[in-house]
């Protein structure tokens, strides 16, 4: 249990092993929402706290909102929030001002403090001291140092009453108190002010539950299209959380995955001392694509970040089917075998070794792709990714591949008779 302030709580908790337990972080989440009771003036928020520990984003879905004034930014947060509500699949929907910190706030008259030779800075400081305390100075014993705190006494100032009466100093020597030039009332203050980029920042924050994250964004971003135009001057919104480290991610493995492309075509290219027959063997890779697609969708796994990392290393696998076909039918080529002759035979011929070659790269990953227990999270969408993709891509190729290697090389099977 842990206390972050006199207006809030924060109870954290461990969960064990997937293993050993029935439900996901997501379901357990979900039950612990539908039992937290419905209590005015309380809200209730969950956060992953592995992942803002981590440096991460402690919620999935975060829009940001900058400008200059508090009370603007939080109309507009409020706005986001009536906007955003009916999204299917948003949970703890709120933003960081949405509740602020009870406080009473002195409201000071500035005509009276000067007439008395009161500045404003001064006053502050006063009050400063005498509810919070100020170091005056340190007491050092070895290699220890105590801050010594200079602060009123708890029994003036625990309650609105004594801290009214808290005295200041005017330069003439003589002693004013704090109600005497200044108004109080009830109200709440931002719990923290928040920048980024040395603007002013509050964030629109939920959870997710049931959906995948991208198609939530979607949704978010179609409802606040209009209302990103209609923002004052010097306001602005961005979307951050797990979304913006998603589509950072995204571009990065984008460029990982056209770097890998490039480098099996090169290292294909010095081997079949061609650049044509590298190019046909290619076509595996989109083959690839139509598996990873089908195996998530089975699945009911969403793209995500180890899903395109499965993508990446189909990259180098995919292409050695098309490496053991096309590789053999050029041999039978060089041989003297007629081309068509030639593609027939390679293709039927490595049926086999494209098979068993692939299968074995299947079973292996395939305890990974349908294994629970702790890191099944990452793991099973990049092994999904893999085995559908090198199983689309494996049966296809057995027919794409000699069809493409016949029209690039201009290979006519019409009235053909093997």
């Amino acid at each position: 249990m842990g206390i972050t302030g006199t207006h809030e709580g924060m109870l954290m908790v461990r969960l064990v092993d997937l293993s050993e337990r029935k439900y996901t972080d997501a379901e357990i989440l979900e039950r612990v929402r539908k039992m937290l009771p419905r209590l005015e003036n309380f809200k209730f928020e969950q956060i992953n706290m592995e992942a803002a520990m981590m440096g991460g984003a402690a919620a999935p879905v975060e829009i940001k909102l900058f400008g200059k004034d508090l009370e603007v930014l939080r109309e507009i947060g409020d706005s986001v929030v009536k906007r955003i509500s009916d999204v299917e699949g948003l949970r703890d929907l709120t933003h960081s001002l949405a509740q602020g910190k009870p406080e009473y706030q002195f409201a000071l008259d500035r005509e009276r403090a000067s007439r008395l030779g009161l500045a404003v800075a001064s006053v502050a400081s006063t009050i400063q001291t005498a509810t919070q305390g100020t170091v005056v100075s340190r007491y050092r014993d070895g290699s220890d140092e105590v801050n010594i705190r200079v602060i009123l006494a708890k029994q003036y100032r625990d309650s609105l009453e004594e801290i009214r009466k808290t005295p200041l100093m005017s330069p003439a020597g003589k002693i004013i108190f704090l109600d005497q030039i200044a108004d109080w009332q009830r109200g709440e203050g931002p719990i923290q002010i928040t920048r980024e980029n040395q603007m002013r920042k509050i964030s629109v924050t939920a959870n997710i539950s049931g959906r995948d994250l991208g198609s939530v964004m979607r949704d978010i971003r179609s409802r606040l299209g209009d209302m990103e135009k209609q923002l004052p001057s010097g306001y602005f919104l961005e979307y951050g959380g797990s979304y913006e480290q998603m589509i950072d991610a995204f571009k990065v493995l984008a460029a990982a995955l056209a770097l890998a492309i490039l480098l099996v075509y090169m290292v294909m290219a010095s081997q079949f001392e061609n650049f044509l027959h590298p190019f046909v063997i290619m076509f595996t890779i989109p083959l690839a694509i139509i598996g990873v697609i089908f195996g998530l969708l089975v699945s009911g796994k969403p793209v995500s970040l180890p899903a395109l990392i499965g993508v990446i290393i189909l990259a180098g696998i995919a292409v050695n089917n098309g490496i053991v076909m096309i590789d053999y039918i050029n041999q039978l080529i060089r041989r003297g075998l007629d081309k068509r002759e030639a593609v027939i035979k390679g293709a039927v011929t490595r049926l086999r070794p494209v098979l068993l070659t692939a299968l074995t790269t299947i079973l292996g990953m395939l305890p990974m792709a349908v294994s629970g227990g702790s890191g099944s999270e990452f793991r099973s969408p990049m092994a999904v990714a893999v085995v559908g993709g090198l199983t689309a891509t494996t049966l296809l190729t057995l027919f794409i591949i000699p069809i493409v290697y016949s029209i690039f090389n201009r290979i006519s099977f019409k009235d053909f008779r093997p």
